[in-house]
This record gives structure tokens, sequence and C-alpha cells, in this order.
């Protein structure tokens, strides 16, 4: 019975790490483009390498119905930030398309892209002038991780490669611009000793592909066709444990196999990979210049600005009180040159126990839900445009909830007198602690007017709080410095 156990939990190790490096792409499938690729192969020494080609790429991040489960806006912006250094060698480089990070909520695309009804969804929702990669909860029933649909040209992956440092997405995408693996011929039976003895025979795991040798004489013909890509028999999917391969695999002529781990397109793990071959940059360059990619170019590229600096959020300010228990303002600097924020509030913070977030164009939101108590809660900003996703989020932000709409120190609220009088609100105290004290206005919508800090002396005195022309209506005015407390002000005509 114990080694029963044993053999379950090695067989379920295995499994995992196979299906964490698995691409949905098959011989068959990497075969439907051939024609493409010969293409390519002819080609490529007449295509203009030299000049740089933008590429518009959109993020279908799939959620349930309910918006649960769905991939991080954070990821994305992470894994573009990536994907331009994985293929700035190439001189390639992608930016957000209009809507370029969509926020889908379809339980069939997220559960089942690939079934039919649920590519019929895809297709409308679709950018017809940009790359689109659909991020879901599954791929295939091979148990995938990514895989490009030829037929459908378009890209998914399954949202546990959907993270920084992951090289799924760079992979799928050089099979978009038709590169083929390197271990073409050996996707469905990887190379072991155990099937293929030390040395391997002339022809790949698939009985029709040639076998690539070490010395290179056949590599135009064997393999991927590629000279600058050494010999791989798929030895990546079942070596993860270092970016040295250590297997004894010898080719037909009985040369020991030594693959290059770095190879993006190969199955080595993620932090083996990082680069294309020259000859693999060729054929995705000549790619481009294909009739089937010219949709790629037919709109107007954004310009390219850096952004400024990271932001910060002003409001809420740290560990303050709020009156409202169902909406807060939230506003934060501006950054220079950004297009695009993304508020992301949570109770951890690590934001990975039930994150919320509103993506918005302006530096404030009203930020409504069911706010609790007592409780600390995280907050951070992503700022973000088309071209530039890498910089850093604000620094987080903490604070609490506190019902506040009655006096919650009334001696306190006894020692201080608001009084409104020609667009002037005036506080008059006495008894009062000596110090710096906090003033926030809020209307009754729950949204902040204005706030000041005011030190206040041991006299007391009439002075100015606010100098601001309120329209007619009740307002909350809440204090904090030794104590806190609030009280409703009228501002009549």
């Amino acid at each position: 019975m114990k080694l029963r156990i044993v053999i379950q939990v090695v067989c379920f190790f295995l499994a995992a790490k196979c299906l964490g490096q698995e691409c949905g792409v098959t011989t068959q499938d990497q075969e439907s483009w051939s024609k493409r690729y010969e293409r390519n192969l002819l080609q490529r020494n007449s295509v203009n390498h030299r000049t740089l080609a933008e590429i518009p790429i959109t993020f279908h991040l799939v959620g349930r119905q309910n918006g649960v489960g769905r991939a991080a806006i954070k990821e994305a912006l992470s894994l573009l930030c990536q994907l331009n250094q994985d293929f700035k060698g190439a001189l390639i480089t992608f930016y957000l398309s209009e809507n370029g990070i969509n926020l889908v909520n379809d339980d069939g695309i997220f559960t089942a892209p690939q079934l039919a009804i649920n590519k019929l969804a895809m297709q409308k929702i679709r950018n017809p002038n940009s790359i689109n990669v659909f991020v879901a909860n599954k791929i295939n029933d091979g148990g995938a991780i990514g895989i490009y649909d030829e037929a459908e040209d378009w890209v998914l992956i399954h949202k546990s490669a959907f993270l920084s440092g992951n090289k799924t997405l760079a992979h799928e995408i050089g099979h978009f611009f038709s590169l083929y693996h390197p271990h073409f011929g050996w996707e469905s039976t990887p190379w072991t000793t155990a099937n293929d003895g030390t040395k391997v025979g002339v022809m790949a795991s698939d009985g029709k592909t040639l076998t690539e040798n070490m010395d290179r004489i056949n590599c135009y013909l064997a393999g991927d066709q590629l000279c600058d890509t050494p010999p791989d028999y798929n030895f990546g999917l079942n070596w993860q444990k270092s970016c040295v391969f250590g297997g004894m695999a010898l080719d037909a002529n009985g040369t020991r196999v030594i693959p290059d781990e770095s190879l993006i397109m190969s199955y080595f793990n993620d932090s083996c990979r990082s680069t294309f071959t020259q000859e693999q940059i060729s054929l995705m360059r000549t790619d481009l210049t294909a009739d089937n990619r010219q949709f790629l170019f037919g709109g107007a590229t954004p310009p390219n600005l850096s952004l400024g600096k990271e932001t910060e959020i002003r409001d809420p300010e740290g560990m303050t009180s709020y009156f409202s228990k169902d909406s807060i303002s939230f506003s934060w600097d501006p950054v220079v040159n950004a297009n695009f924020y993304y508020l992301e509030v949570d109770r951890s913070a690590n934001f990975n126990l039930d994150p919320k977030g509103i993506l918005v164009r302006e530096n404030n939101i009203k930020f409504s839900q069911n706010w609790i108590e007592g409780i600390n809660y995280y907050a951070r900003v992503f700022s973000w445009n088309e071209h530039n996703t890498c910089l850093s989020p604000s620094p987080v932000q903490v604070f609490q909830i506190n019902s506040v709409t009655s006096n919650t120190d009334w001696n306190l609220a006894k020692k201080f007198n608001f009084h409104y009088l020609s667009g002037l609100i005036l506080v008059d105290y006495k008894d009062v602690t000596h110090g710096s004290y906090f003033f926030q206005l809020y209307n009754l919508k729950g949204d902040l007017v204005t706030r000041k800090t005011i030190e206040i002396g041991r006299s007391g005195q009439d002075m100015v709080v606010f100098e601001n022309n309120l329209t007619p209506g009740m307002y909350i005015m809440n204090v904090f410095g030794h104590h806190n407390f609030s009280q409703k002000i009228m501002i009549l005509d």
C-alpha cells in the first residue's frame, strides 16, 4: 500500500512538471503552416530585418461570468514588458492595441475555449488588427498551458502560465510568426534512453522527420531546417533540474548531442530560455511581410512615450478612517505620459486573498463595495501607456474603514464648534490638547470635498478651517488628532 502511494505521488509530480512546460502545438499543427514556413525559408535573405517592427497585441483576460478566476492585470503588464525584452534582438516591439487589456466574463471561454460554440464567442470579441491572446482556465483536453491555434490565428495561454518569468507567451508568439520547435518531429514522444537507447535512429520519433546530427551536414533538411538551432530531441520536456542538459544522447552518427537550452522555442526550463537565433529572427521578420500579416499594420501606431516616475496614492491617506462604508474616493499623482491606471485593493498585503480592481484613465476613482470596518486594507496603483508597461506600481497604501456618521468622541466634539460664514468654514474651540489636527470634509455621497492639516494651540480662537464656496446641503466634518470624531455641518444659502 505504501509503495502504491509513493508511485502515485511520483507520477503526479512528473505530470505536473510536464504540464508546466508543455506547448499544445504538435508536429501535425506545425505542418499545417508548412507552406508559410517554406516560403519564409526561401525569402528570408531578401527581407530587411533592420527596421523596427511595432506590433499591436490584445490580452483577453477571461474570468467566470461573475469575474472570478481571471488572470491578473499586473501580469499582463509584466509579461508585455518581458515580451519586448525577449523580442528586442529581433527588432520587434509589441504595444497594447485599443482596448488592449480586455476583461471578459464568460464561463464557456474560461473553461473550454477549444469548443466550437466558445470559439464563436471569441471570434466576436477578438481584435481584427492585432495579435489576440486569450488567457483562460483551460486550453485543451491535453492539459497544455499554451497553444497557437493556426486555424483561428490566435494564442491561448493557461492562466497558470500567465505569470512574470514564464516564457510560454513568447514561445507561442514565436509560433504565431511561423517558427517550428527546434525539436520538430519529437513532440509526441521525447527522447529517452528507455525508448531510444543512447544512440538515436536516422528518423525522429514521428517516423517521418529526418533526425538532425551534430555535424550540421543535414541541418537544412532535418528537424526545424535551421542550422543555428542545434539538434534537440525534445530533451527539455524531461530535463528541468538545470540549464545544462546532462543526458547522454548520441545522434545517428554516434556523436553526443549538445542542445541549446537558451532557445525560447525549446521546452527547457523558463529560467533557461531567453533567445531566438538569427535564423529564427529572419523567419519571423519574413513572416511579417506576408499578405496574411498585413492586418497588424492597418491602424495608426500610438507614439512611444516614456513614462514619468511611479505614482503615489494621496487619498486615502494611510490608516485614515472614513465616514462611509459603501464607497471611498481614491486619488493619486498623475504619471507623465500614462494613459491608463489600475487601482487594486485587497485585504492581503500580497494582494493574493481577494483582490479587487478598477481600470481607469483618470488619476481618481470612487470605489464602491461592501467595505469591512476595523481591518487593514491595502491599495496600489499601476500606470502605463500602450508602449510602456514596465513601471513599478505605487507604494502600497494601508488604510482602515471606520463608520463615523455619528460623533465618536463626544467630549472632544463639545470642544469644537464649526460654523459657516460667507464661504468660510470657521471653528472655535476650548480646552483642546494642542498639536496637529487633520480635517476632512465629505458630502453625503461620500466624496471628499477638501482636507487640511492645522496646528492648534492651547488658547481658543475663531479660525478658518476651509475657504470653499460650498453648495448648500449637509456635509460631514471628520477630525483626526489626539482623538477622532465627526460632526455634521449644514450649509445654507
